[in-house]
């Protein structure tokens, strides 16, 4: 009985005796964490580098050897449009004519979700990344004209005509005035669409590549358990990669 209550005849310790406290001494400490950015900006590369491997590059050399310089590649992140496991270019809807030819590159996992794959930042590194693996392999990249960097700058500094406006909405009804529906603004009458700006109508040199990436729609066509047609719209990455020929 008394082995049981054995601590009871335990000392009890004096305040100088430290009792099972941590020890902070300097050579114990941990490194200091990593900056956030760093962490960031590797995990980020990381991801771009794996997709790069494991779906664009190897699609690209297929192409290439179909003998096809100019291909658009639209990436589907893993957690969009989830009900189309089997999504191919016939499902999608108001595709241009320069991209009719599209492959969907549908990815998977957790580290290709749509919060990662739709940050401008994300699609701006995939494309210096694409062009980096290229150039560090003898490929020549085209250069942007000095035109083209500077167009947007000088378009935005242009003074708006008020005169000319106000014209056209008393003669032909143009403007918000003369649509209350707001829906000739998406006819684009006569003009380039958006979806003929991605690709520079420069003609490529022979050693040239051209590489575009950019964020934009996905209109994708399935049908419901009653036959109805049902289009469903989402964001992807598109990336266009054109080979001087």
């Amino acid at each position: 009985m008394k082995d049981d209550f054995r601590y009871i005849d335990d000392p009890v310790p004096s305040y100088e005796e430290p009792s099972r406290l941590p020890n902070y001494s300097t050579s114990d400490t941990k490194t200091p964490r990593r900056p956030l950015q760093t962490q960031l900006a590797e995990a980020r590369s990381s991801r771009i580098r794996n997709a790069l491997a494991a779906y664009i590059e190897p699609l690209l050399d297929t192409q290439i050897q179909n003998c096809v310089a100019r291909n658009t590649f639209i990436l589907i992140p893993s957690d969009t449009l989830k009900d189309l496991p089997n999504l191919s270019t016939k499902d999608l809807a108001g595709l241009p004519e320069s991209a009719r030819d599209a492959i969907i590159i549908r990815l998977h996992g957790p580290d290709n979700q749509a919060a990662f794959w739709l940050q401008p930042v994300v699609v701006q590194q995939l494309s210096s990344e694409l062009k980096c693996r290229l150039a560090a392999s003898g490929h020549k990249l085209e250069e942007p004209l000095p035109d083209e960097q500077t167009s947007s700058p000088q378009r935005s500094n242009m003074p708006t005509s008020r005169t000319s406006s106000s014209w056209l909405r008393r003669n032909f009804g143009l403007g918000q005035q003369g649509d209350p529906t707001a829906s000739m603004s998406h006819w684009k009458l006569g003009w380039r669409s958006e979806d003929e700006d991605g690709m520079s109508s420069r003609k490529l040199g022979l050693d040239e590549i051209r590489v575009n990436t950019r964020i934009k729609d996905v209109s994708a066509n399935s049908e419901s358990e009653l036959g109805l047609l049902l289009t469903e719209t989402v964001k992807g990455v598109w990336l266009e990669i054109e080979v001087g020929t």
